[in-house]
């Protein structure tokens, strides 16, 4: 795992700005938080392949796994929150 670099740090702005509308609340996001890579992802099934970043907004329990698709920015949900809406 290693830290966002300068192009990532860009496209986690926008992927802030996207989900809040708020330029202060995505600049905040992107420049106070913590952000980890992992460029070459390999899961098992089903599978996935490709860069994830994983962010910890705070506290430990505030984090969220984004993965990139075809360069943009998505946000993974946790099997668990499948599990939990399917009942």
């Amino acid at each position: 795992m290693r830290k966002i670099n300068k192009e990532e740090k860009k496209q986690l702005y926008k992927y802030h700005l996207k989900q809040y509308g708020d330029k202060q609340i995505a600049k905040d996001l992107t420049n106070n938080y913590w952000y980890g890579v992992i460029d070459n992802y390999i899961s098992d099934c089903p599978g996935y392949v490709g860069k994830m970043i994983f962010a910890v907004y705070g506290d430990s329990c505030f984090y969220e796994l984004i993965v990139v698709r075809d360069g943009k920015l998505e946000h993974e949900d946790t099997e668990l929150n499948r599990i939990k809406e399917e009942d």
